[in-house]
C-alpha cells in the first residue's frame, strides 16, 4: 500500500471514528437525557409525596395552632376573671382588716371603760359593804342593848308598864 492509499485509509478511518464518536456521543447524550428525565420523574414524584406529607403536617399544625389560640384566649378570659375576683377579694380583705382594726380599737376602748366601771363598781360594793357592816353592827349593838334593858326602860309608856 502506498502512502496515498494509507493516507486515504487513515482519512477514511478517521471519518469513521469521527462518525462513530458522533453516534456514540448522540447515544450517550440520549441515554444521559433519558436517565436524567427518569431521575427527574422520580425526584418529582418524591417531591410530590413529600410536599403532600408536609401539607398534611402543616394542616395538622395549623389546626393545633388554632386550638392553642382558642385555649390561650380562654386562659386570658379566665385570667381576667381570676384577677377580677382576686381584686374583689383583696378589697374585701382590706375592708375586713380595716374593720377588724377599728373593731379591735373599739373593743380595747370598751374593755378599758368596762375595767374602769368594774373598778368603780367594786369600790362601790366595798363602800356599800363597809356601810352595811357598820349599819349591821350598829343595829346588832342596838338590838343587844335593847334586849339587855328592862322593858320599862325600853318602853316607858303606861301600857307596857309592869306595875
Amino acid at each position: 500500500m502506498t502512502n496515498d492509499e494509507l493516507a486515504a485509509l487513515r482519512t477514511l478511518i478517521r471519518e469513521e471514528i469521527g462518525a462513530s464518536e458522533q453516534r456514540t456521543r448522540v447515544l450517550i447524550r440520549e441515554e444521559v437525557n433519558s436517565a436524567v428525565y427518569a431521575s427527574e420523574q422520580r425526584i418529582g414524584e418524591r417531591l410530590d409525596r413529600s410536599e403532600q406529607r408536609v401539607g398534611e403536617h402543616l394542616d395538622r399544625l395549623e389546626g393545633g395552632q388554632r386550638e392553642l389560640r382558642l385555649d390561650v384566649a380562654r386562659i386570658d378570659v379566665q385570667l381576667s376573671e381570676t384577677i377580677s375576683v382576686l381584686n374583689d377579694a383583696s378589697r374585701v380583705i382590706n375592708d375586713l382588716r380595716f374593720s377588724q382594726h377599728a373593731l379591735e380599737t373599739k373593743v380595747e376602748e370598751n374593755l378599758l371603760g368596762l375595767r374602769r366601771d368594774m373598778q368603780r363598781l367594786t369600790e362601790s360594793v366595798h363602800t356599800f359593804s363597809r356601810h352595811f357592816i357598820a349599819i349591821d353592827r350598829a343595829t346588832s349593838e342596838r338590838i343587844t342593848a335593847h334586849e339587855r334593858m328592862t322593858i320599862d326602860e325600853t318602853h316607858p309608856y303606861p301600857p307596857h308598864s309592869a306595875a
